[in-house]
């Protein structure tokens, strides 16, 4: 796994910088924010499900790394992407690797490159396995631990609420991984002509964000309509 992490850091690399090229940006200011930055490994298993359509493989998402890399291990197609309001599943193509781009590459580019929303949906008759490996900024290493043990609290809160042992719930994710993430949005003379972060859901169980000041930014939507 070691290994193979190496070589899809490679690959990541090589696609940031010729991302850079095309954005007329110095490959080395693409390169430098990566190079040292936090790799993380996820692998998805969705066993086959009787009735498909009453079961979420994945929810509707955009990823908040810069990259995610997907090497699809069977056959199964389940990934979808959204387009014009159509959700498109994805041809799979043998020993071909998919790219995502997320949030912050959205960010770099100024929207020039668009995160993806994508989704994930099961098979009635056959399971699909699939590995991710996502490239982010090393913005702050370490671990809150303060924070961890606020997310558990809560989490624990959630399973009293849905009926379920606490310690089930806390089992699942004690032994997480747990991201920092460090989001700076200078001032913009043209607002509504540049993108802060694009619409998306949080791929995680728990975000939890701490606001650094007091200027507004944030919104939800609700009922189609987006409220601070």
């Amino acid at each position: 796994m070691e290994a193979y992490g190496k070589e899809i850091k490679n690959v990541a690399m090589i696609i940031l910088c010729q991302l850079a090229k095309s954005l007329r940006m110095d490959e080395k200011e693409m390169r430098e924010p990566f190079s040292d930055g936090v790799q993380s490994i996820r692998i998805n298993y969705y066993p086959p499900c009787p009735e498909p359509h009453k079961t979420i493989g994945f929810s509707p998402h955009s990823d908040a790394d810069a990259l995610t890399i997907l090497f699809q291990l069977n056959e199964t197609e389940g990934l979808q992407v959204r387009k014009d309001d159509i959700w498109v599943p994805i041809k799979l193509l043998p020993n071909a690797l998919i790219v995502n781009i997320g949030d912050i590459m959205e960010v770099v580019s100024n929207g020039v490159y668009r995160s993806t929303e994508h989704r994930a949906i099961v098979n009635s008759d056959k399971e699909r396995k699939r590995q991710g490996m996502a490239n982010r900024r090393n913005i702050m290493e370490g671990h809150c631990k303060e924070f961890k043990s606020l997310a558990i609290s809560t989490l624990c809160q959630l399973a009293k609420a849905s009926r379920m042992d606490e310690n089930e719930m806390g089992d699942l994710f004690s032994d997480g991984m747990q991201l920092i993430r460090m989001n700076y949005y200078p001032p913009c003379p043209e607002p509504q002509k540049t993108i802060g972060i694009s619409p998306h859901s949080d791929a995680d169980a728990l975000t939890i964000i701490l606001q650094l000041n007091d200027t507004e930014g944030l919104q939800v939507r609700k009922d189609g309509i987006w409220c601070l």
